[in-house]
């Protein structure tokens, strides 16, 4: 990846090659597709780059030779990989009990398989997909926001029963929009958050989590939760004086 970058776009300074790398996952054809696209174009790297995903050519691609007339279990299985921040063990039983009580006639087996078929996954004990497939299906996902807030809710419920990812389960279930699941699945775990080193991660979280409580709801009590909790994550970091 890196000697083609030198070749089709040796002006690329070191964190532009570095971001097109992670973008591109290292695809010879995407690296060709994106810096031909940023020479004809002539735009700020690092700004095309945020977006790569929705560049069109590169959606393109995408879209025509890797994602075209896939069956509808496999756009199922995409898109939670896709709101997935961590790989998945598609042979954990309770992520399939999951995906199970979602559809009961989703069928995982035959999901993986033409995803592996067309290289999407590689290991499915250690499933996750290219950087730039997963970030073109959640783009599209954010399309239909109830959905996708479905899909974090699931992934929120996933991460609280299997235990232990306080930090997952209270992020997605920011990302469903629901404020006080996030107070429900942070509460008594401050030291367990501290002890990780994900404090102020979760401290973000938790603020996201309060715009939400006072924009969508007059839940008073709900806020000062927040807050408490906010409040205790902070204290003991750089950031104790907010």
């Amino acid at each position: 990846g890196q000697s083609l970058i030198s070749k089709l776009g040796a002006q690329l300074e070191g964190p532009v090659a570095k971001r097109l790398l992670e973008k591109a996952g290292g695809n010879p054809m995407l690296i060709r597709l994106a810096i031909g696209q940023m020479l004809d174009r002539q735009v700020d790297p690092m700004d095309f780059l945020q977006h790569l995903e929705r560049q069109p050519r590169v959606a393109a691609f995408l879209l025509d030779t890797i994602l075209r007339d896939l069956q509808i279990a496999s756009w199922h299985l995409l898109s939670f990989l896709a709101v997935f921040r961590q790989p998945l063990d598609l042979h954990d039983p309770t992520l399939m009990e999951l995906f199970q009580n979602e559809d009961s006639q989703f069928d995982l087996k035959t999901a993986y398989q033409e995803l592996d078929s067309r290289h999407l996954i590689d290991d499915p004990a250690h499933a996750r997909l290219h950087p730039l497939i997963r970030d073109h299906i959640y783009a599209s996902l954010a399309s239909d926001p109830e959905r996708l807030r479905h899909i974090h809710h699931l992934a929120a419920s996933w991460y609280k029963t299997k235990g232990g990812e306080v930090l997952e389960t209270a992020h997605h279930y920011c990302r469903a929009e629901e404020p006080s699941n996030v107070a429900d699945a942070l509460a008594d775990q401050v030291e367990t958050i501290y002890n990780r080193g994900e404090a102020e991660a979760v401290a973000e979280i938790v603020g996201e989590a309060l715009l939400q409580a006072r924009r969508d709801t007059n839940d008073l009590k709900l806020v000062c939760r927040l807050l408490s909790i906010r409040s205790d994550l902070l204290v003991n970091t750089a950031r104790a004086a907010e």
